[in-house]
């Protein structure tokens, strides 16, 4: 087309003005791209000094621009994933929605509707609508089963910026009445009233858009579990205070918090009898005592009952978290030596809470055996603090063992076995002696006599002492022996370091007696003991 201005415009010499063609796009336009510029041989102009008339510019292109027709955008919210809220819930998030506005303009949003999908089993009441943290137009306090048109009004209007999204969010309250179960997208968006904010012209709606669904329960999930750092099997003795002796994770799902207000633990125990092995029970989450201390009850010589009632509103479970809760005790001095102990909550129903349903029992612990006193291994290379390489000789010091019995009573060690591994004896080597001296007299252990270790499959072999040697309580009295050996004769291959590893290889490696019980082993936890890895 062609322009014409009502009076001559000057373009001075050597200087430029800029041309700018400005209109009008119309509602009806569809999305396309706009470009114009002056076409060759259509100007009107003449030189301010020469007069001439037949001046032309040429031909030049504009900028394109592209028209869009959907300049405000509604969609469901991702951020929103088919939320489960229980009966009777309050300001539950029941949709979600994006308004996204075109990069050209804004858009001023002055009213939305939505709809309630036909749904009998869904009874809400107190609808309201939010954009972020405000609210936007008046709370609907009752909501038919279907509702065509719920329209929201904002006293003033909200602005969603050019290129921009802004998060229209769904309440309302979840009656009792309603079902459980799943119920699809309830809510939708189905229209609003918006001006661009440089047109000032309306913007069509574009297109009802549904929310998410939603799922009704009849309340949280509670699930019960072991937990991983559970107490591993371990020995406990008399007098010992505060043993940790069980943890278990209790777990709430996505619905709504979980409070326990009573847990009944049950102790399975061998070898028990009427008198009880705890006392003091108390109950521990995240290093704070939250019940106890109490006394166990319905003893027998095969279980008995530990029953906290939680003071206060009880233990929390967040929703979408855990809780760990840990069970401590003491051992009286009646306890009966070699009784194993196992606890678990048995039952769903041995936990009380406000959950809907409680799930995940039984839930058992590691072993805990109880003993008048208990025997811990220790061990160092020599040289102390470093293994360091050593020279073949008949009189061979490789490690030493300090054994430590607990400080309330006296232990006895009966059996002491050694595992030699490496090239240094390989398969077919020559056997050689060891010998386990007490550092105190500097002799052979009281009862344990010298042996011989002969090299066989795997470049390995053992030995075992029977030492009969009573270990004074408490780390006062350890004692301590000297691991010897004659490695005059181990394999030597001239070129190389061969290695030796001399380890106690398992718990039932070393064994002891309590004074009332005989043949106890080690702890699993203590073993493997490396004595040494050396090279020769």
């Amino acid at each position: 087309g062609t322009s014409s201005s009502p009076v001559n415009y000057l373009v001075p010499a050597n200087t430029t003005r800029v041309l700018s063609l400005v209109t009008d796009i119309g509602s009806s336009t569809d999305m396309n791209t706009l470009a114009g510029g002056l076409a060759a041989g259509t100007d009107n102009m003449e030189g301010q000094t020469t007069f001439v008339s037949t001046l032309d510019s040429g031909a030049a292109n504009g900028a394109s621009r592209t028209i869009n027709s959907t300049p405000l955008v509604a969609a469901s919210n991702s951020g929103l994933i088919f939320p489960t809220y229980i009966q009777d819930a309050s300001d539950a998030k029941i949709a979600s929605f994006t308004l996204t506005a075109g990069s050209a303009q804004g858009a001023l949003v002055s009213t939305l509707t939505f709809d309630k999908d036909s749904n009998a089993d869904l009874d809400l009441q107190n609808l309201v609508v939010k954009i972020g943290d405000t609210q936007f137009g008046s709370t609907r306090s009752t909501v038919a089963d279907a509702e065509t048109s719920l329209t929201f009004s904002a006293a003033n209007p909200v602005l969603v910026p050019a290129g921009q999204s802004i998060t229209v969010d769904v309440y309302s309250t979840v009656l009792a009445s309603s079902g459980t179960g799943a119920h699809p997208s309830p809510i939708d968006i189905i229209g609003w009233s918006a001006l661009g904010t440089s047109s000032g012209s309306a913007i069509t709606f574009s297109g009802a858009v549904a929310g998410q669904n939603i799922t009704v329960s009849d309340g949280a999930t509670l699930t019960i579990a072991i937990s991983s750092n559970t107490a591993p099997a371990k020995q406990v003795v008399r007098k010992s205070k505060a043993n940790e002796l069980a943890t278990w994770m209790l777990s709430a799902d996505s619905v709504e918090d979980v409070l326990v207000t009573d847990i009944t633990i049950r102790d399975t125990m061998t070898s028990g009898s009427s008198t009880a092995s705890f006392q003091n029970m108390t109950l521990w989450v995240g290093g704070e005592q939250v019940a106890g201390p109490i006394q166990v009850s319905d003893v027998s010589s095969a279980s008995s009952a530990i029953v906290f009632s939680i003071p206060g509103d009880g233990i929390l479970v967040p929703k979408n978290s855990s809780t760990f809760i840990t069970l401590k005790g003491d051992v009286p001095t009646s306890a009966i030596s070699n009784s194993s102990h196992i606890f678990k909550i048995n039952a769903d129903a041995d936990v009380t809470s406000d959950a809907g349903t409680t799930t995940g029992s039984p839930a058992v612990s590691n072993a805990i055996s109880v003993y008048k006193t208990k025997l811990t291994t220790s061990a160092s290379c020599m040289p102390v603090g470093s293994c360091g390489i050593h020279t073949r000789s008949s009189v061979d010091e490789v490690g030493k063992l300090t054994f430590t019995a607990d400080a309330v009573n006296q232990a006895t060690l009966s059996t002491v076995s050694l595992k030699f591994s490496g090239l240094a004896v390989s398969n077919g080597s020559t056997a050689f002696t060891v010998d386990l001296i007490d550092t105190s007299t500097g002799i052979a252990l009281t009862g344990a006599s010298q042996q011989t270790c002969t090299p066989g499959a795997g470049n390995s072999c053992s030995v075992s002492f029977s030492p009969a040697f009573s270990i004074s309580a408490g780390t006062d009295n350890a004692k301590t022996v000297i691991v010897r050996i004659n490695s005059s004769s181990f394999y030597d291959a001239a070129s190389t370091n061969e290695a030796l590893s001399v380890i106690i290889s398992a718990a039932g490696s070393v064994l002891w007696s309590d004074g009332l019980t005989s043949g106890i082993s080690l702890e699993a936890t203590q073993v493997p003991v490396v004595i040494t890895n050396t090279r020769y």
